[in-house]
């Protein structure tokens, strides 16, 4: 998400000074690859913003950004890093998979959606939709580059051409419900196209301004990570020692419900120190569809707070296991800083649905 942050902000202000860029994108992988479908890089001269691989591959795209943005042409470039293509290639990765890589001149010539203003208006709008991107073609109404925006509110912009324009469409109604994005065929294998789900960035709420919040809130910003932080201390909780907050709501723990809306697309972590405090918060939270709570403190004081909450009949059923504490994975945190790793890590694994074990231990693909 970060990496997306930095390339609007690129586009946004060479679209200010009047001036071409290039936009490259995964549109399609096999085998092992560092990037997925969807991952970009902004290339203008030798400003460069974001990757498409682990670096491996930067510099020959930008060759090919030279020339499409002389040219006004897209293209697709395939790299074969399997063992037996890397030496011909010249690359030497040996990361054995298949990339390809659509490189496009902004603003493109002629009439096409302005889907960086459809991602930007995503991410500061905390809104999703889907962005299908035609990647390989051979259909006349329906080149290279052509694309289907489908809003969240149900209104689409497209100019893809005839029937496949349909088809694509009723595929972007399901990845804006699954969320899960998707490369497809259509017209008999004719017309490639990749459909992602884009959503704004995570949401996490982070209760309580301590000098162990610092870090945390600093690590979430630098992921891109719409971070609010909410404390009653003014001294404490300000964009002095929070410059990374996108919001901060001075408000003391009942007054929250006034403050802020809670609700199931965020996460939050609960570090105010103060035992009366978590006990509000952690009512207010459990009560609300947030999916992950994480609550810092050692496990017996966290148990005495739920067991004084199931007592006054405050906690929900079935939400006590949506409390994570202590929050954070096991790693030997002990500083702020490794704390803040800690929680995190933990944070990245369960919104991922994943387990948070070792890299070496997993059995299936990594993605």
């Amino acid at each position: 998400m970060r990496d997306l942050l930095d390339i609007l902000a690129a586009v946004r202000e060479f679209d200010e000074r009047g001036k071409p860029y290039a936009v490259a994108t995964v549109v399609k992988v096999a085998g092992s690859t560092y990037r997925r479908p969807g991952a970009r890089m902004f290339l203008s001269g030798t400003d460069t913003v974001g990757a498409v691989s682990g670096g491996c591959l930067e510099n020959d795209v930008r060759h090919h950004a030279t020339q499409v943005i002389a040219s006004g042409e897209p293209k697709v470039v395939r790299y074969d890093t399997s063992f037996e293509n890397d030496t011909v290639m010249g690359l030497g990765i040996g990361c054995d998979g298949i990339i390809n890589v659509l490189i496009e001149r902004l603003p493109a010539l002629g009439e096409a959606p302005a889907y960086t203003d459809f991602l930007a208006h995503c991410l500061a709008r905390n809104d999703h939709g889907v962005l299908a991107t035609v990647f390989a073609s051979d259909l006349p109404d329906t080149p290279i580059g052509s694309r289907l925006i489908l809003r969240s509110d149900g209104t689409t912009t497209s100019n893809i051409g005839g029937a496949t324009a349909q088809a694509v469409l009723a595929h972007a109604g399901q990845v804006i419900d699954t969320q899960q994005s998707l490369v497809t065929a259509y017209a008999d294998g004719r017309v490639e196209v990749l459909i992602e789900a884009i959503t704004p960035p995570l949401q996490l709420l982070v209760f309580g301004a301590g000098h162990d919040a610092v870090p945390l809130v600093a690590l979430a910003a630098a992921l891109g990570w719409h971070v609010t932080l909410v404390d009653p201390r003014t001294a404490l909780a300000n964009t002095a020692r929070f410059p990374g907050a996108a919001q901060i709501i001075i408000c003391h723990p009942e007054q929250l419900p006034q403050h802020l809306t809670i609700s199931s697309p965020a996460v939050a972590v609960v570090m105010t120190h103060n035992y009366e405090w978590d006990k509000v918060l952690a009512t207010t939270l459990l009560a609300s569809s947030i999916r992950y709570v994480g609550m810092l403190g050692p496990k017996k004081r966290t148990t005495r707070l739920l067991t004084a909450l199931e007592d006054a009949a405050a906690l929900p059923a079935g939400r006590r296991d949506t409390l994570r504490f202590p929050v954070g994975l096991d790693i030997g945190a002990e500083t702020p800083e490794e704390v803040a790793l800690s929680i995190i890590a933990e944070i990245q694994a369960v919104t991922r649905a994943r387990s948070a074990g070792f890299l070496k231990d997993r059995q299936a693909a990594i993605h």
